[in-house]
């Protein structure tokens, strides 16, 4: 027997995925998280991007006034927190991996966060499983959440998610925008133990303020869409290393990254954006950056082309420098 749905005041004409989502579509989707990263369902939380994943948990689940470490430059989802005053964020400059003695000092039973986005977004450098450990170790004493956004694991390889039976205080945050290449979609998720994913499903609230759209496909991914994703990923990453080449064969400094991007120093980074703009290829100047200055004054942040473009904006780059 067809369901009439008369009760969250949607019009009736509506077919899936247009309609509000609800619990069977938002579990059938967390079913298929769970089958692809091995773990529980109960230990999974879908989001509507990995900002929403962020925004709950640091603008819900931690209280207002709450002591939070943000190592900058990084993905610059706290800003909307710093604005509103919400938490009070410890800023603290991190352009490497020996940057991180400091993060380890800063931790104390004041501390109930830390972000660490790996790798790094824009700098796209990669921190080890032994310096997360003891990072993840350090917090757990103080009762500090350590929450680590995985956007970018896919081309990484590295993950946390063996960790999450020992550690409690860790939350992994996900996104299917990246190597899925699915970004209009907003889908992401969270990772973490069950008793905690249940205190953020409450708080997210209920089934139909995720994306039905996006939860559709995601329930619509086979083994052969995931094998399709690993296959391109690693496409993308020979190509980033021939582009690492190129760049760095014609003088240029080029960050260490174990992303889908590289991050690039130029002599003149405003020009080089606009000149690449008018030859058709859109590039990302990190000039204003939030909390990217001084470091990243005349940098570039360049998202790995396809394949078949690798010479066209090899090409494109070299003659404008």
């Amino acid at each position: 027997m067809a369901t009439l749905n008369l009760d969250l005041n949607e019009s009736g004409s509506l077919k899936k995925p247009r309609s509000y989502a609800r619990t069977n579509d938002y579990e059938a989707a967390r079913q298929v998280i769970a089958n692809y990263t091995g773990l529980d369902p109960k230990g999974i939380a879908v989001t509507n991007g990995s900002y929403h994943a962020l925004d709950l948990i640091f603008g819900s689940f931690l209280k207002a006034g709450a002591e939070a470490i943000i190592p900058v430059p990084t993905f610059p989802f706290y800003q909307k927190l710093e604005w509103s005053e919400h938490l009070e964020l410890k800023k603290i400059r991190c352009v490497s991996e020996a940057d991180y003695d400091q993060v380890l000092e800063a931790i104390s039973p004041e501390t109930k966060a830390l972000y660490l986005a790996n790798p790094n977004n824009p700098l796209g450098y990669l921190l080890p499983l032994s310096l997360l450990t003891k990072i993840l170790t350090q917090a757990q004493a103080n009762k500090t959440w350590v929450v680590v956004d995985e956007a970018y694991y896919e081309f990484s390889g590295l993950t946390l998610a063996p960790l999450l039976n020992q550690f409690e205080n860790l939350i992994i945050v996900r996104t299917f925008s990246k190597a899925f290449g699915l970004p209009g979609t907003r889908m992401g998720y969270i990772l973490a133990q069950p008793a905690v994913i249940s205190k953020l499903e409450e708080l997210k609230g209920p089934s139909y303020i995720i994306s039905h759209y996006g939860l559709d496909l995601v329930t619509k991914l086979k083994p052969r869409d995931f094998a399709k994703v690993r296959k391109n990923t690693m496409e993308i990453k020979d190509t980033r290393e021939k582009l690492v080449a190129s760049l760095k064969q014609a003088g240029l400094t080029v960050y260490p990254s174990a992303a889908n991007f590289l991050t690039v120093k130029v002599t003149d980074s405003d020009r080089l954006v606009k000149a690449l703009a008018e030859r058709g290829i859109l590039i990302n100047n990190l000039n204003t950056y939030p909390d990217g200055a001084p470091e990243l004054r005349n940098h570039l942040r360049i998202t790995v082309p396809p394949k078949s473009q690798l010479v066209k904006v090899t090409s494109a780059l070299l003659a404008l420098m």
